[in-house]
């Protein structure tokens, strides 16, 4: 009887793992392709080929998408003119980019003169745009 139990317990399983890994393999399909259809858009250029090799990744890896180079850099800007003064935090909620990448990506352009660091009441840093005339 025990013995039964088990056995339907571990088909289900089986069966059930079989099922979610069709699902996961559909799911990469469709992100090359939606990949591949992104950049044929964005750009003249052609998309380059989906890799067949399967890369290792870190379990605290994200399963989305990379950004396009230069894509956080134009999110981050456009939301420090729509906010002036926002905290690297405040700008990651916003854009939904990462608070690491946000603070990373805002430090080098206050490093390169693009934004301005600013002292907030509450002892925090705010970032703006910086002034063109001045220079």
């Amino acid at each position: 009887m025990a013995g039964d139990l088990l056995d339907r317990i571990v088909g289900e399983i089986r069966a059930r793992k079989r099922a979610a890994r069709a699902a996961y393999d559909e799911s990469r399909q469709l992100e090359r392709a939606l990949a591949a259809l992104d950049a044929k858009a964005g750009s003249a250029q052609p998309a380059r080929a989906a890799t067949t090799r399967r890369r290792r990744r870190s379990p605290v890896t994200s399963t989305t998408t990379r950004a396009r180079r230069g894509a956080n850099r134009g999110t981050i800007l456009a939301a420090v003119q729509e906010r002036p003064g926002s905290t690297t935090r405040e700008l990651a909620d916003a854009t939904g980019i990462a608070r690491t990448t946000v603070a990373s990506t805002v430090t080098r352009l206050a490093a390169a003169g693009v934004l301005e660091r600013s002292e907030l009441p509450g002892g925090g840093v705010g970032f703006r745009a910086a002034d063109p005339a001045v220079d």
